[in-house]
């Protein structure tokens, strides 16, 4: 039996730097942690202000699936883009750090994976606003 999965893929990019991940993003990322007891589901949406030098900020609220949630405001990250378009953005202080990759243009971008124990799975969304 097939277990439920999501797949999605940016095209890789050349000689990217931090600088090619700049700008404003709309932000969506799901997490699914492993507590005790049980599965805790968890949705981030927001924005995403990156500088092209390494930092970011996020706005946005985060949604837990027992009705719980907070409103982050000017949460700082820090990222690295790899110049084959790796990126790595790390939450919250090295509380969530997920890698993935970033489009040549730095348009769109999708995250995945964590080094949190606890962290089932985690997927993370971001296309450049206008």
């Amino acid at each position: 039996a097939l277990k439920p999965m999501v797949f999605a893929a940016v095209r890789a990019a050349q000689n990217a730097d931090t600088s090619t991940f700049s700008g404003r993003y709309w932000l969506t990322v799901f997490l699914a942690r492993s507590l005790p007891a049980e599965m805790e589901f968890t949705t981030l949406r927001g924005t995403l202000d990156a500088d092209g030098l390494g930092g970011c900020i996020v706005n946005g609220t985060t949604h837990r699936g027992d009705g719980a949630f907070a409103v982050l405001v000017n949460e700082p990250a820090t990222y690295t883009v790899a110049p084959d378009g790796t990126l790595e953005i790390v939450f919250r202080d090295a509380d969530l750090a997920m890698t993935g990759g970033l489009d040549a243009q730095g348009r769109h971008a999708v995250l995945g994976g964590s080094q949190i124990a606890t962290l089932r799975s985690c997927f993370g969304l971001l296309a450049r606003q206008p």
